[in-house]
């Protein structure tokens, strides 16, 4: 390594530095939400065998939850979810190190990259498998041109991003066609076999999950609504997507241009990549398109700003391949980076606001109800919810309790996406359920409203009382309220 060589690692690696200290601070200040919370709550109350028999029921691989098992295995204690937390933070630091280091983006494009709203929160914040895509998605592309002298070193890691995540399953299977194409010799069948494996686990592993999880409505949604639907929640809401649920989409000029712009470029990617690199065009026309199959026809209502990252991190993966290529002109070079940076430069104003927002106050108010529960109710007090979904987040906070679920019937300790799910009980129903249980314990119900805060519950029966209210939450404008059961009748 010459000196050139050692001056760039030190200046990759404190920049890496940085990037981990400013998503830290947010990192500990987040308090996880629903989607987060079930991950944890699975791996700690499943066995092995039990995790592959309920992921038909998640509609995810395998890969995430055999990651994070043993470290939920091992730590019981309340907020011990911190850890799944870091592990996130740490896969999406280690991937900015990988771009940083070894990519052939121009500086002003890793600058944008790195600040984009999916790496500077959305990806390494919210502990969740896309968290660790980036990581595995940067390796790829690392070995790429190597994968003729590494090819079970690249297998593997194709394997694994197809298992993390069912929405990289068509890139997976698009570079695993490639792959095969390139290489028809029968001294890489070890290679092919690791990929076809990796992508046939996927299928066997979620095979049946449209009829497990009532909740994936696949193919019954409106092609052309559908479609119409999917296209502006993915470009609105990697731009900003607050707007949707406080401006009902009534937009300033300056957030349509952006929008507008986002949508553009998002694009021009693939008519440039076309003529730089058929081969990555191809490659990320058939990942995205895919993707693209699975919001239109079962997560339609669903896109995310992490789900619409793993399309910006496959373009990521496609120009980072295009751009090494020794045929490039430099005017083209340049050009092509100027417009990633400018697509990339645009989304961090959903970041930013996301990251002030968490650090001023509660992501979810799941942590403080817990620890109100924690210091305030008896160990043996029976605490009853409502919709499973929603309550979740609340479990990790808990030291030695659980919640009562009123539509299973059971102690609630992680999501089973049934149709019984769908039975919520208004707040009069849950009186009446409440009356007829067989109980000595003292009963509290524990209820979420994604109104105001301030709003009152003047239809909720008077024989509760409240004791506590969470304090506003950014999750969905979501909060908690705890009642304790006194069985009185009172007039208003």
């Amino acid at each position: 390594m010459n000196s050139e060589d050692k001056k760039n690692l030190i200046i990759n690696i404190f920049l890496t530095a940085l990037y981990g200290l400013f998503t830290l601070v947010t990192v500990l200040h987040h308090e996880i939400w629903s989607d987060e919370a079930q991950v944890w709550q699975i791996v700690q109350n499943v066995s092995f065998l039990g995790l592959f028999k309920h992921l038909v029921n998640e509609g995810h691989p395998s890969f995430f939850y055999l990651l994070i098992m043993p470290f939920a295995k091992i730590f019981h204690y309340a907020g011990s979810i911190m850890i799944m937390q870091i592990i996130c933070w740490i896969f999406m630091s280690a991937s900015v190190f990988l771009l940083l280091q070894f990519s052939s983006f121009s500086k002003l494009s890793k600058f944008a990259i790195v600040t984009s709203a999916g790496f500077l929160y959305f990806l390494p914040v919210n502990a969740r498998s896309y968290a660790i895509l980036p990581f595995f998605v940067f390796l790829a592309a690392f070995l790429y041109p190597k994968a003729k002298e590494k090819p079970i070193l690249y297998s593997i890691i194709l394997a694994i991003i197809a298992n993390t995540h069912v929405i990289m399953f068509g890139f997976c299977a698009a570079l695993f066609a490639l792959f095969v194409f390139e290489n028809r010799e029968k001294k890489y069948i070890p290679s092919y076999c690791i990929m076809a494996f990796g992508l046939l686990a996927v299928v066997l592993q979620l095979i049946g999950t449209s009829s497990s999880n009532e909740f994936i409505s696949y193919g019954q949604y409106d092609f052309l609504s559908s479609t119409l639907s999917v296209f502006s929640k993915f470009f609105i809401n990697g731009y900003d997507d607050m707007y949707q649920k406080t401006h009902q989409f009534l937009f300033p000029p300056t957030a349509i241009i952006a929008i507008l712009t986002i949508a553009v470029l998002f694009f021009a990617n693939f008519v440039a990549l076309f003529k730089i690199n058929k081969k990555m065009f191809f490659i990320a026309l058939l990942s995205i398109a895919f993707q693209f199959f699975v919001y239109i026809y079962s997560y339609n209502v669903y896109v995310y700003v992490t789900r619409i990252y793993c399309a910006y991190i496959i373009l990521i993966f496609c120009w980072w391949i295009a751009l090494n290529s020794s045929n490039l002109k430099e005017k083209t070079i340049k050009i092509s980076n100027i417009c990633i940076s400018i697509f990339f430069i645009l989304t961090m104003f959903n970041g930013l606001k996301y990251t002030l927002l968490d650090l001023q106050y509660n992501f979810s108010s799941s942590k403080q109800t817990a620890e109100f529960i924690n210091e305030n109710i008896d160990k043996d007090a029976l605490i009853i919810e409502n919709f499973d979904p929603v309550f979740v987040s609340i479990l990790p906070y808990l030291k030695d309790r659980t919640l009562y679920s009123a539509s299973t019937n059971k102690d609630f300790h992680y999501i089973k996406w049934g149709n019984e799910l769908k039975q919520m009980k208004s707040d009069y129903g849950l009186l009446e359920y409440i009356q007829k249980l067989k109980t000595n314990k003292k009963i509290y119900l524990v209820i979420s409203s994604f109104k105001n805060l301030n709003s009152p519950s003047e239809s909720f029966p008077n024989e509760f009382i409240q004791v506590f209210a969470s304090s506003p939450s950014i999750a969905e404008g979501q909060s908690f309220k705890i009642y304790e059961y006194t069985g009185i009748t009172t007039k208003n």
